[in-house]
């Protein structure tokens, strides 16, 4: 015999919809903080990667670290040289090899006055060299505001010994 006597009542019904909608609430408001932290590991690995590919396939001269002169001034100024294995007309990040998403600051420095700071390189006329004219740097100035990343390789270029600096942010 079917007891028809209990069944599903209002108050049942609005606890169940109550306890979804806090767990619905809980799970929206919770998953963006726990995957933050994830978001922010990519700036290392990214900042990495730029370096090395810099350093080893776009610059590279006759040695591992050590990068070809005239291709590391037309780099960093942004104007074509024959036999550079990048294309100036293009954003830097696609010159890299990173998302849009993306934003990059690369110099090339070297610790020319004798104290403990670095500064950077230029490219005087074609060589590399302290500071006259041209600086090594391309992309937009690192933000104050803001988290970044930066990722130092020593390097050599026009039997200078360098620092190759990517900031990611």
């Amino acid at each position: 015999m079917i007891d028809r006597g209990r069944g599903q009542t209002m108050l049942d019904f609005a606890v169940a919809v109550g306890l979804f909608l806090l767990t619905v609430a809980f799970v929206v408001a919770f998953v963006p903080q726990v995957t933050a932290p994830y978001q922010e590991q990519a700036h290392p690995a990214v900042a990495q990667r730029v370096a090395g590919g810099v350093a080893d396939n776009l610059l590279a001269g006759d040695a591992p670290s050590v990068l070809d002169e005239d291709c590391t001034v037309a780099f960093f100024a942004q104007s074509g040289a024959a036999g550079c294995p990048f294309d100036t007309t293009a954003p830097l990040t696609e010159q890299v090899g990173v998302g849009p998403r993306h934003r990059l600051n690369l110099s090339l420095q070297r610790n020319v006055s004798g104290d403990a700071t670095l500064e950077v390189l230029c490219g005087n006329g074609g060589a590399v060299g302290p500071c006259g004219t041209d600086p090594l740097r391309v992309g937009p100035a690192p933000p104050a505001d803001r988290s970044l990343t930066t990722t130092r390789r020593a390097v050599a270029v026009g039997g200078t010994d360098a620092v190759l600096e990517v900031t990611v942010w």
